[in-house]
This record gives C-alpha cells, sequence and structure tokens, in this order.
C-alpha cells in the first residue's frame, strides 16, 4: 500500500513497523532530487502513509522494496504487503505523462530485460497473487474492506503487466497506473491509443505509427520482429517490382543453405573481422556438439563463392547472374523495427565475371536499380554515392550506396551495391579458363536491399496523424465505405458498394469494401 514514484539510481528503501511516515518521506525526498518531481513525490507519499497508517495490517508490515533501474528510466514502486514474510521486490512500470507504447520509445529500451530483475518481477506478482487471495478470505471474516480488495488487486495488475513488459523487451504495455484487469493480459485494450505528434518525439512517432497501423510487433526473442499481414504487403510489392527487374536484366533466383560453416567465414580475413561480432553460431545440434561451428547466414558470399567454385569451369559458363531472397541474423545490440532487428528479410544478388570492368558494371548498375525504385516506387529521392573506405562492405573493393534523407533530417542506407574484385575467388579458389586456356579468378559483384526499406518509407512520407504511402506500394489504395440511411436501403447499397470494390480490382486498382459495422 506504499508506493512512490522516482527516477532512480539502484538504491534499496527499508519501510518497518517502527519507521515514522517522516522518516520515510526523507529517504524517499533523498532519490527523488536526482530527477524526479520533488513536489509530485511529496504529495504522493504523504497520501499513500496517510491511508497506510490507518491500517493495522500496514502497521505490522515489514516491507523492504527493492528498486534497480537503468539512469534514464522512470520506473513506479510498489512493495508487496504481507503479515507473514520481509520479501523483496523489484520495481519496473514507467511511470510517463503518455500511456507507453507496445514499442519502446527508442532504441535502447528494445534490449532484454535482466534476467534477475524478470525474475524478481515474477516473484513479486506470485507473492502479491498470495497477498490477495489473503485479503479476500479476511473480507469475508470482516477483518478486511473492499477498498484493501480493490488496492491489492490493483496492485497484481500492475504486477502482472510489469511482469509482461519485461517479457516483451521492456516495453511497458498497460503497466501505467490504473490498469484493468484485461491489460495484463496484453489485449490491446491495455494499449495506447493514437500517435505521438512527429515533431515532438520522431522516434516515438515511427514506433506508433507501426503499431497503430499494425505493420509489426516483436517477436518473443530478443531483437527480432513478426511482420504482420500489411507491412509483408508492403514486402511483397517491393518483391515483385525487383524481381522482374532483376530477371529483366538476365538475373535467376536461387537460394542457398542458411547455416553456413564456419572455416567458410574465416576464410577472407577482412570478411570474418567485419562480421565477427554480428555473427549468431550454432555448437549442437541433435544433443550432440557439431564438429564444426555453424553459423546463422549473415549474408551469403562465402557459401555462394563455394558453390560458383564448382560451378565455373570455363570463360563460358560466365557470367553468372543470381539471386535469392532469403533471411540473414546479425547479432545487432540496439534494434529498431525494420530499420536495425536481429533477423531481417532481403534480397541479395551475387555475380561472376570474367573481367573487373564486367563486374564493376554490374555494381553500379544495380544501385541504380534501387535508385529507380526508390523514385518511381517508393516516392523517395536517394543520392546515389560511394560508401568510404572505412564504410565499405567487409571483404568489398568499393561499395555503391543509395541514401534517403529521412523526417529527423537523418539518412538512412536504403541499399547497397558491391564490388568485390577477385578477393573472395581467391579466398575459395573460385577460377575459369579464358579463351586461350589461361586460368583466371573471377571477379564478383553483390547487392541487396532489404526490409528496412519499409522504415524508410514510413519515415519519409508519414505525417503527424500516422501512416501515409506512395499509391504505388499502398496495399490498399481505395477503400469503400456504404452509408445507409438507418433500416432503409441498406442492402441495395451495400451491393452497389461492393460493385464499386469490383470494379476498381478490375481497373487494377486495389480496393476494399468496408462494410464492417461493429
Amino acid at each position: 500500500r506504499r508506493s512512490a514514484a522516482f527516477i532512480g539510481h539502484s538504491c534499496r528503501v527499508s519501510v518497518r513497523a517502527r519507521t515514522t511516515p517522516q522518516t520515510v518521506l526523507r529517504r524517499l525526498m533523498s532519490l527523488a532530487v536526482v530527477g524526479g518531481d520533488a513536489m509530485g513525490l511529496r504529495q504522493t507519499v504523504v497520501g499513500v502513509l496517510r491511508v497506510g497508517t490507518r491500517s493495522g495490517t500496514a502497521r505490522r508490515a515489514t516491507t523492504a522494496v527493492r528498486a534497480s533501474a537503468s539512469r534514464s528510466a522512470t520506473f513506479a514502486s510498489r512493495a508487496v504487503v504481507s503479515t507473514r514474510h520481509t520479501r523483496g521486490v523489484s520495481l519496473f512500470p514507467r511511470v510517463v505523462t503518455r500511456p507507453t507504447s507496445s514499442f519502446a520509445a527508442g532504441a535502447a529500451d528494445v534490449e532484454t530485460a535482466d534476467p534477475a530483475v524478470l525474475a524478481a518481477a515474477t516473484d513479486a506478482a506470485t507473492a502479491q497473487g498470495l497477498v490477495v487471495r489473503d485479503i479476500k478470505e479476511k473480507k469475508k471474516n470482516g477483518e478486511a474492506t473492499k477498498d484493501d480488495v480493490d488496492a491489492a488487486v490493483a496492485l497484481l495488475v500492475a504486477l502482472k503487466a510489469a511482469v509482461a513488459a519485461l517479457e516483451n523487451g521492456g516495453a511497458a504495455q498497460g503497466a501505467a497506473q490504473g490498469a484493468k484487469p484485461d491489460d495484463a493480459k496484453g489485449d490491446k485494450k491495455g494499449a495506447d491509443v493514437g500517435v505521438t505528434p512527429k515533431s515532438e518525439d520522431f522516434g516515438r512517432w515511427y514506433l506508433d505509427v507501426i503499431r497503430e497501423c499494425e505493420l509489426a510487433d516483436y517477436g518473443p526473442a530478443r531483437g527480432t520482429m513478426v511482420i504482420r499481414p500489411y507491412g509483408y504487403a508492403l514486402w511483397e510489392a517491393i518483391q515483385r517490382w525487383m524481381d522482374l527487374r532483376f530477371k529483366k536484366s538476365g538475373v535467376e533466383n536461387a537460394y542457398f543453405p542458411q547455416l553456413i560453416p564456419y572455416s567458410f567465414i574465416a576464410k577472407e580475413q577482412s570478411h570474418v573481422e567485419g562480421f565477427a561480432p554480428e555473427l549468431a553460431i550454432v555448437t549442437q545440434g541433435g544433443g550432440k556438439v557439431l564438429e564444426e561451428p555453424l553459423v546463422v547466414r549473415p549474408t551469403s558470399e562465402t557459401i555462394v563463392n563455394h558453390m560458383f567454385s564448382q560451378w565455373i569451369q570455363s570463360y563460358r559458363d560466365l557470367p553468372l547472374l543470381m539471386n535469392q531472397w532469403a533471411n540473414v541474423h546479425r547479432w545487432e545490440m540496439r534494434t529498431r523495427p525494420f530499420i536495425r532487428t536481429l533477423e531481417f528479410l532481403w534480397q541479395e544478388g551475387h555475380t561472376a565475371h570474367a573481367t573487373p570492368d564486367e563486374a564493376e558494371a554490374k555494381a553500379i548498375e544495380m544501385v541504380h536499380v534501387y535508385a529507380e525504385f526508390a523514385a518511381t516506387m517508393a516516392a523517395m529521392p536517394v543520392v546515389v554515392g560511394r560508401k568510404s573506405r572505412v564504410e565499405t562492405f567487409a571483404g568489398a573493393k568499393t561499395t555503391y550506396t543509395i541514401e534517403a534523407m529521412m523526417g529527423d533530417k537523418k539518412a538512412l542506407q536504403a541499399g547497397t551495391s558491391h564490388n568485390l574484385g577477385d578477393k573472395f575467388a581467391k579466398a575459395f579458389d573460385t577460377t575459369f579458363l579464358d579463351e586461350n586456356g589461361k586460368k583466371q579468378y573471377v571477379h564478383q559483384s553483390s547487392w541487396g536491399v532489404s526490409t528496412r526499406l519499409i522504415g524508410g518509407i514510413i519515415m519519409t512520407h508519414g505525417d503527424d496523424t500516422g501512416l501515409r504511402l506512395p499509391p504505388a506500394l499502398a496495399p490498399v489504395q481505395v477503400v469503400v465505405v456504404p452509408i445507409a440511411q438507418k433500416n432503409k436501403d441498406k442492402e441495395t447499397v451495400s451491393l452497389a458498394a461492393a460493385h464499386i470494390v469490383e470494379t476498381l480490382k478490375q481497373a487494377g486498382v486495389r480496393g476494399k469494401l468496408d462494410d464492417d459495422t461493429r
């Protein structure tokens, strides 16, 4: 029943049976001045302690409150009241001026919760469940009031919501004060509604748009993302255009394994040095330790070259032009939906050529294909350029890129194309016999765009009211809503609206009938 809101570093506040309200207030005030609202805290604590001092249970209780927080997070602390035990409780639900999003307000919030904090949170919720049961029994015997039960249940709901928030990447889902029981179950009723204005907080606006438009959600594993149907429809539109464009230039689709022997990655020195911090490595399979660790695909240059070295024998086999649509894994420390996640979808093209000039020409050609898509389909202005040596792809000779300016005045790398030279060819002995019968190394290019393009489109076109999409990519271009007079002409209007939608579809317009009356 005793609670306080503060911005805290790691601290411990003990409230014992003989501790006076004034002593508690002084202790908490010394913490609040770090960055909290001192006057608001004083009012909160005094009000709560006044209620607590009237309760015999509160007077007898010995409660330990333990708060462990990051320097930047705001928490609401709540003590578990028990007449039998002294319990330590880790405290986590954020107190914010706006309801919290199902996405974190910043990239740092996406990091996984500390296991110790999550365990303590779970213990606290379990303990409070026992307290609720005990108080309900006392109410039956006239030893507790309805207010006592309501207060205990409200605390239980908040603790359960906080546990759910920690389990879902630290985003506080319905853990704000006054949450209803349904909120703890993860229902949308507990999520906040509306979009933060773009000018007020660009990062929060971006995450709000993704949530409200049901584009994506966080996966259960840290840093992963679930792409929802509307968001995936955007990716399918990107795929359709790209796939046709690639095939027009002679590129064929293939697929390469997701698990790559670690020795392949290690063959090209600069490649392994560049990707080592981001690798996900499998060391066991079928309950046994693997003879050689397997890398979960971060990119495919190594395994592609392993296969190219077997497929290419003569100059007649060149050029070899391939593309694959796949997922890749890179162990990112800071994540943000669509922009940077542990796993994401992309296409990666790989080509092999007889001469350096052909490889360079292909790399430049493909970066301009990406620029064409950005301009004609995504309506996203980009600058085509060459990356600095420091930013060049690990193992590449040259990297070309399209960079787009986002609504927060920051540039986004939206697509890259690499001239790999003969570095990977030498590492994997990818050679061919030229027209004179002389052995030569192939020269290669690789190029790719990913679901990051969706994030770029959102940040380029969205406004304060939410998502705006270029018509060429919008999954739904026209929505038809039948509006009939009450109890009159309803069937006629509905049939007319359906006919309009069908006519639109026949004309190549992506239309939708919204006749849901709920």
